[in-house]
């Protein structure tokens, strides 16, 4: 992923923005989590508060070698545009974050196959007089002892998407200053 990463549709083709990596040896589950970091400044009460919202990305494209997520790039000011809400006397920023942040983490996720089992057994869907089995993976008791990999990285966003804050039909109204 490039720094600084261009969410702008501008002179883009509609064709799906991809975020890619590849797959550990023992890992069976996948999970890409979009996060956008700023913080908004309250003028009536002077309070700066820093805020996230995350964007959980379903539309997985598995190949042989690299796990892949895609989505349309106009998705990205709608999904800005639906989880944050218009507030009167709130500006909001992404230059000043802080230590460590970029308005942009993209984090992705892997799991083992017993995660992987336990997550099918807890999401299938059945009757409402079906109990769901037990599954755990510990002797004498009852839990799941098992591991993930989160990987993350923070990225600025291109001078592209700042101005496009202010064109965006979603986010033109949120009061974000640069």
């Amino acid at each position: 992923i490039r720094e600084p990463y261009d969410l702008t549709t501008t002179g883009v083709p509609p064709a799906p923005a991809l975020f890619s990596f590849v797959p550990g040896e023992n890992s069976f589950i996948y999970d890409f989590v979009l996060k956008f970091h700023y913080t908004e400044f309250d003028s009536t009460t002077g309070e700066t508060t820093f805020k996230t919202v995350e964007w959980n990305r379903e539309d997985q494209i598995s190949s042989q070698n690299q796990i892949s997520y895609k989505f349309i790039r106009a998705e990205f000011w709608e999904f800005l545009g639906r989880e944050i809400s218009f507030k009167t006397g709130v500006m909001r920023r992404i230059d000043n974050l802080p230590a460590g942040y970029k308005p942009l983490e993209f984090n992705f996720l892997q799991g083992s196959e017993a995660m992987l089992t336990y997550y099918q057994l807890q999401n299938s869907s059945g009757s409402v007089n079906i109990d769901k089995p037990t599954f755990t993976t510990v002797q004498n008791g009852l839990g799941l002892f098992t591991s993930r990999i989160v990987h993350r990285e923070f990225k600025n966003l291109h001078q592209n998407t700042i101005a496009a804050f202010d064109t965006s039909a979603f986010t033109r109204n949120l009061n974000f200053r640069f």
